[in-house]
């Protein structure tokens, strides 16, 4: 299947932004061989915005592969931004990522706490993999509107493949790679993950 893409505002704070999905949940989801080119996702969420996704639901489990990103802008009004998905939730989930290659803008308007990452922005209670991930990206972007330019920046719980690593999560990342800026303004920055309460 063939499909053109190019923007995905969500100016409410009642839904979680995503291109592919606001929200995933249940067993058996399989997001692959996807390849995204000069888009921007922009959210005003507490669960935030995600590339793909916005929130992974309790529970739920979800394989994202083969995904290839390139220019892409995802920012988030509020805390959590991430470059695939913004919120995993607490759970007895398991998520593997694999196979990914993400270049753009990750970033929240969100001073407190920003929890933006290259692939996960938060990361709650539950079993991840990612696995031979090449994530290219600076934590602020802008998106200009019909009658504005946004932009935002994050600086607190900040990571280049997860912003906050929180719970009792368990996390295994292998044969994966970061490059790109990240903003230490105010702490929890990393070039791997920007908090860590739990195993990784």
């Amino acid at each position: 299947y063939g499909m053109g893409f190019t923007k995905a505002y969500f100016d409410t704070s009642l839904i979680q932004a995503g291109i592919f999905a606001g929200e995933v949940s249940g067993a058996n989801n399989l997001i692959e061989n996807i390849t995204i080119t000069n888009s921007e996702v922009l959210g005003n969420s507490i669960p935030g915005a995600g590339g793909l996704v916005g929130q992974v639901e309790a529970d739920s489990d979800l394989v994202v592969r083969n995904i290839k990103a390139t220019n892409f802008t995802v920012l988030n009004k509020r805390k959590r931004a991430g470059g695939l998905i913004s919120r995993v939730q607490s759970g007895t989930g398991t998520i593997t990522v694999e196979d990914i290659d993400f270049q753009g803008n990750v970033a929240c308007g969100s001073t407190a706490a920003s929890n933006t990452g290259g692939i996960f922005g938060t990361f709650r209670n539950s079993t991840g993999t990612i696995s031979r991930a090449v994530v290219d990206y600076a934590a602020e972007g802008s998106v200009t509107l019909a009658d504005d330019t946004i932009t935002y920046k994050s600086t607190k719980y900040v990571g280049g493949f997860i912003g906050n690593n929180n719970a009792s999560t368990i996390m295994t990342i292998n044969d994966s790679f970061y490059t790109g800026e990240l903003y230490n303004v105010l702490n929890n920055v990393g070039s791997v993950l920007g908090r860590r309460k739990a195993s990784i």
